[in-house]
C-alpha cells in the first residue's frame, strides 16, 4: 500500500482500502489538474514517460477498461500520450472514441460561430488566451497572475449572451464553452454501454467544475468519485492533494495489481 502524503486522511484510506478491489474498475481520468500538472501555457505541460507506462499497465490488467476523459482534443491527447492509446472523450465529451482501435467520432456538434466573433474583443488582451478546438472554445486565463479578477471579468462579458444549446463552463483557470448537450457525464455514460466498461463498477478522478458531470455520473451508479487538487470535494466524492499524488497511486496500483495476478 502506497505512503500517503497525509497517512491519517479518512478519504485517502477509503480510496487505498477501496483499490483493493481495483480488477472490478471501470477507470475514467481527466488529464489536466488531475494526470498531468497545471502549466503556464496549454502546450508547455508535461507527460511523464512513466505515466505513460503506467497507463498502459493498469489498462491491460483492468482488460481495457480505462478512458481518458478530457476537455483536450482526441487528436492532442493521442499526440502527447503516444505511443498509448485508449478509449477517449475530448473536447468535453463532443467526440469520442468507444474503444482504443476504433475511430474517432462526434458526440455531440453545436455552431460556435457566434461566439467567436464575441471572442475578437478579447484579442490581445494581455493574459488571456483563446483555444478554438473546434467543437468547443477554451478560454485560458492562467498567465493573468494578479489580474485574475479582471480578466474573469472581461471574459463574462464577452460571453454573456449565448445562443440557445450553447453554455460556459467554469474550469481551472480556464471557461469552456460547448454545447449544452455534450458533457463529461454523458461521455462516461457511453462508455459504459460498451462492452470493454460495461460489467464494472465506474471509478473517475477529476479536478474541477467540467468534471462534476463525472462525478455525478459515476456515483449515480454506485461508484467511486475522486476529487484531486486543491478545490474541496463534492459531496460524495473522495479527495487526494494533487495530480503527483494520481500519478503515485497509479504506480502503486499497478504493483498491487501484478502481484495479485502471480499470486
Amino acid at each position: 500500500m502506497m505512503a500517503w502524503t497525509d497517512p491519517l486522511s479518512d478519504s485517502r484510506s477509503r480510496l487505498a482500502l477501496l483499490s483493493q478491489s481495483v480488477r472490478e474498475w471501470a477507470l475514467f481520468l481527466d488529464i489536466d489538474g488531475t494526470l498531468l500538472d497545471i502549466a503556464e501555457h496549454p502546450d508547455l505541460v508535461q507527460v511523464p514517460p512513466a505515466l505513460i507506462g503506467d497507463l498502459e499497465r493498469v489498462s491491460a490488467s483492468l482488460d481495457g477498461a480505462l478512458a481518458l476523459v478530457s476537455g483536450r482534443a482526441i487528436a492532442w491527447i493521442d499526440r502527447a500520450f503516444h505511443p498509448l492509446r485508449l478509449p477517449v472523450a475530448g473536447q468535453q465529451g463532443a467526440e469520442i472514441r468507444l474503444e482504443k482501435h476504433g475511430p474517432a467520432s462526434t458526440n455531440v456538434a453545436v455552431n460556435l460561430d457566434g461566439v467567436r466573433a464575441r471572442l475578437r474583443t478579447l484579442d490581445g488582451v494581455d493574459g488571456i488566451e483563446i483555444e478554438d478546438k473546434g467543437l468547443t472554445i477554451a478560454v485560458h486565463y492562467r498567465r493573468a497572475h494578479d489580474r485574475v479578477a479582471a480578466a474573469k471579468a472581461v471574459i463574462a462579458k464577452a460571453l454573456a449572451t449565448l445562443e440557445a444549446g450553447i453554455e460556459v463552463v467554469a474550469g481551472r483557470l480556464v471557461y469552456e464553452v460547448k454545447a449544452r448537450a455534450a458533457n463529461k457525464g454523458t461521455a462516461v455514460a457511453r462508455l459504459l454501454d460498451t462492452a470493454a466498461f460495461s460489467r464494472h463498477m465506474p471509478v473517475y478522478f477529476g479536478d474541477d467544475q467540467t468534471d462534476e458531470y463525472g462525478f455525478r455520473e459515476v456515483l449515480a451508479r454506485g461508484g467511486i468519485a475522486v476529487q484531486v487538487g486543491p478545490s474541496q470535494a463534492p459531496p460524495g466524492c473522495l479527495w487526494i492533494e494533487s495530480p503527483s499524488e494520481t500519478r503515485r497511486w497509479l504506480a502503486s496500483l499497478f504493483g498491487r495489481v501484478r502481484e495479485s495476478a502471480c499470486a
